[in-house]
């Protein structure tokens, strides 16, 4: 599959443009469907990030409070500061990692909202 720069730009000239389902041989409506796909794994590989950042930390505390319990007979239970003390720290790398993904994301719609206005809302 072309890059989406090389379908608006070089693709028309030399082989045409591809045909999109229901649409014919239409440019812009590949472009949107590129985009449309693009946003979409980018959507699903945040969301299984952070779940699996998240499902982490929790066996973590689950598999801690396991081996106390059983060390001592007796269920501890955690309090709220010594849970956050077991999430990582963040600090400026992933400070600034965070931010490039909300620009990221910024940046999409921006870039890409006149030609898919739908955009905006998955942004």
């Amino acid at each position: 599959r072309a890059a989406t720069g090389c379908t608006i730009l070089v693709q028309p000239h030399s082989t045409g443009c591809p045909e999109v389902v229901g649409f014919g041989a239409d440019c812009v409506m590949a472009i949107r469907m590129e985009l449309i796909v693009t946003l979409l794994a980018l959507i699903v590989l945040r969301i299984v990030e952070v779940g699996l950042h998240f499902w982490y930390i929790r066996w973590q505390l689950e598999s801690e409070l396991a081996k106390v319990e059983t060390a001592d007979g007796k269920e501890v239970a955690r309090s709220y500061m010594e849970e956050q003390g077991k999430y990582y720290e963040v600090r400026d790398k992933e400070s600034i990692e965070l931010h490039m993904q909300l620009l990221l994301s910024l940046g999409f719609v921006l870039l890409f909202g006149s030609v898919i206005p739908i955009v905006s809302v998955f942004a």
